[in-house]
């Protein structure tokens, strides 16, 4: 798909399609539920905005799957209908200076957060505000075209391109913009087939005892038909040194990833709080195992789930075990059945709309993920991440361990109608003496 070409319009994936319905579903509702990847950075020094806009363009035009909305009366994603290139959106802060001026970051914020036109495109925006000792800059898609990955990927583009703008003589890695599209009409045409139909039998007889957003019930849990998305709650902790150690080698001895431990020890805390017999949760996963897709722009990410059993339950190295199985196997078609499919199967109510039930996220954000940005400088500027504001979410709980130079660190966000902030620190309490335990009954503690 190079800057000049189109491909026929075609049916988006599950993942886009479980999207466009809870979009619409807001939409009704009044609701703005904004789902938009993005890297924001504070640039100090002599930007040439006039060059970052050339840059901004041919980056438009390098990947059209920014450019192509979607039909709202067919669904259809309309690559055959690409928009024209935007520029920069330049951002006011006048009156932002002074008593009860609006602070430069909210007013980035609630301009990333504003709804893109999903029919027409484009489905991304380059934003930039001036601050008096630099500028504000964001870079935002709309997750129906993008993930995290693939903006560290559009980072890495642009900044080539300004700089080739600026003279420089930098090489731009090979154009995959191809690559999305064809993963997408090849997941549908498996999916169709007798093979994926089959597939999608045995997962859903697999998660039969959770289903497909499995509703999870802990000491806390307020009882709330439906809970609201606005402010939700936010726990934070450090995971002590001695306890990351005895994670970190624990993990090497049972030859399991650390965020798999901290993942399992989620669910051994659960059973041992509440009184499920089977449970649920749901792990973020970037899908882009294939070297076909390393280099793409598009909404690959999903979710897996991954069920376990009360009477696994027990000593460390069973109960590990019997994790480990049941994340292996939900991983193995994490690409090939997307949770938005699964839904539909199992519950065809519950496709293209928000969650009706409290489930949990386990979204693990090693070292790599957590500096993915902290490269990407812009000549002759420096350059510093902002974290973004907050999560619209829709897990009742959503846990985000963040490893960084010293240790990691746990964000735990959550939805407040549902589940308090003591309930949360509990469950997190919990698994933090789990994972002690199990660190100490495998003799590993504080290597």
């Amino acid at each position: 798909m190079g800057h000049d070409e189109t491909y026929p319009a075609q049916e988006p994936s599950w993942a886009q399609r479980h999207r466009l319905g809870q979009i619409a579903g807001d939409v009704a509702a009044g609701i703005n539920r904004p789902s938009h990847p993005a890297a924001t950075f504070r640039l100090r020094g002599p930007l040439d905005v006039q060059a970052l806009e050339r840059a901004w363009r041919r980056l438009q035009l390098r990947h059209p799957v920014l450019r192509c909305g979607f039909d709202p009366d067919t669904g259809r994603w309309r690559l055959d209908r690409p928009a024209e290139p935007e520029p920069i959106t330049m951002l006011s802060g006048a009156g932002s200076r002074g008593a009860g001026a609006a602070d430069p970051a909210r007013i980035v914020a609630d301009a990333s957060d504003a709804p893109f036109d999903l029919e027409h495109g484009p489905l991304a925006r380059l934003l930039l505000l001036e601050t008096g000792d630099g500028f504000l800059f964001a870079l935002v898609t709309d997750h129906l075209v993008s993930d995290l990955w693939s903006v560290n990927i559009l980072m890495e583009d642009l900044t080539a391109c300004y700089r080739q703008e600026l003279g420089e003589a930098v090489d731009l890695q090979p154009d995959d913009s191809a690559a999305f599209p064809v993963y997408v009409r090849d997941q549908n045409a498996y999916l169709a087939s007798d093979a994926g139909r089959a597939t999608l039998d045995r997962l859903a007889e697999r998660l039969r005892a959770v289903g497909p957003i499995p509703e999870l019930r802990f000491p806390g849990f307020t009882g709330a038909a439906t809970a609201g998305y606005a402010n939700p709650g936010v726990f934070r902790a450090t995971m002590p040194g001695d306890l990351v150690a005895g994670v970190t080698a624990g993990a090497r001895k049972t030859r399991m990833s650390k965020w798999s431990w901290i993942h399992a020890a989620v669910h051994r805390a659960l059973y041992e709080l509440g009184d499920q017999d089977a449970i649920g949760t749901t792990l973020v996963t970037a899908n882009r195992e294939s070297f076909d897709v390393r280099r793409t722009v598009g909404f690959l990410s999903g979710r897996v789930v991954i069920a376990t059993e009360r009477s696994a339950a027990s000593d460390a190295g069973t109960f590990l075990e019997h994790f480990n199985r049941a994340a292996i196997r939900a991983l193995d078609v994490s690409s090939s059945v997307p949770w938005g499919s699964i839904i539909e199967r199992m519950t065809p109510d519950a496709f293209g709309g928000p969650s009706g039930v409290p489930y949990f996220s386990f979204n693990p954000q090693p070292l790599s993920l957590n500096r993915m940005f902290e490269e990407y400088g812009f000549a002759h500027c420096t350059s510093e991440p902002v974290p973004p504001p907050g999560l619209t979410l829709d897990a009742a709980v959503a846990v985000l361990p963040v490893e960084g130079p010293d240790g990691i660190s746990v964000i735990a966000h959550h939805r407040v109608d549902w589940y308090p902030a003591e309930a949360v620190e509990r469950l997190w309490e919990t698994v933090e003496r789990t994972l002690g335990a199990w660190a100490r009954e495998l003799g590993v503690h504080e290597q």
